[in-house]
């Protein structure tokens, strides 16, 4: 995950340069490095109003607590994670959110790592919509269209669709085919 990130924003970000601190396989290296780089991370979701500047500390706190704990305890885990089979939210998931102890460091982790999603989801949307686009296409032919592609892609595919006797009765009903023609 770390590795799409550097991929998709530039590395004169320091916000990018410093999510090394999140690779699993370079967090066992050095303790003062990783703190270093965390407290420069910490500090620009604080300028960005993602976090609160009292909560710091104690993420700092908690980072020793779990460099210490946890890391040392599993360094082979950390050290022989794979990126291309391994999902690094779940790693974390796995070594973080049970600890009590770790649960504000546990939140910036799971905010860092969704930072990279964005409007993802928004601008497919609107790609979706752009590509549905016909002229002279009506507003509620285009939502029902979106509704119809969402549902399909919501059951794994048009195969998965459940056809019910009201769905195939729907179909000979005037104002649904008047609805078409007027498009």
């Amino acid at each position: 995950m770390v590795s799409k990130l550097f991929e998709k924003a530039p590395l004169k970000y320091p916000l990018v340069r410093n999510l090394s601190v999140l690779d699993p396989r370079v967090l066992p290296k050095s303790k003062e490095v990783s703190t270093r780089k965390l407290t420069t991370v910490l500090r620009l979701l604080v300028e960005t109003g993602r976090i609160e500047d009292k909560c710091c500390d104690e993420i700092i706190r908690e980072f020793g607590y779990f460099y210490d704990h946890s890391l040392m305890s599993a360094s082979d885990c950390f050290r022989d994670f794979n990126p291309q089979s391994g999902r690094l939210d779940e790693f974390y998931q796995e070594h973080l959110s049970n600890k009590a102890e770790c649960r504000h460091l546990w939140e910036v982790v799971k905010l860092v790592l969704v930072l990279s999603h964005g409007q993802a989801s928004v601008e497919r949307g609107f790609s979706v919509n752009k590509e549905v686009m016909v002229e002279n296409l009506k507003e509620h032919l285009l939502i029902a269209q979106r509704v119809i592609k969402d549902h399909v892609h919501s059951v794994g595919g048009l195969l998965n669709v459940a056809y019910t006797k009201e769905l195939l009765l729907l179909r000979k009903r005037k104002d649904i085919w008047r609805l078409w023609r007027e498009s």
